[in-house]
């Protein structure tokens, strides 16, 4: 069955491809 663990990769990818973005400091306007 390579149809279940193509779909497991697919999964993995979009998780690591969300993961660096959130985990990257977000560039918050600072109040003067």
């Amino acid at each position: 069955m390579p149809v279940t663990p193509v779909r497991l990769v697919g999964s993995s990818s979009r998780v690591a491809t969300a993961t660096p973005p959130p985990k990257k400091p977000t560039p918050v306007p600072t109040r003067p």
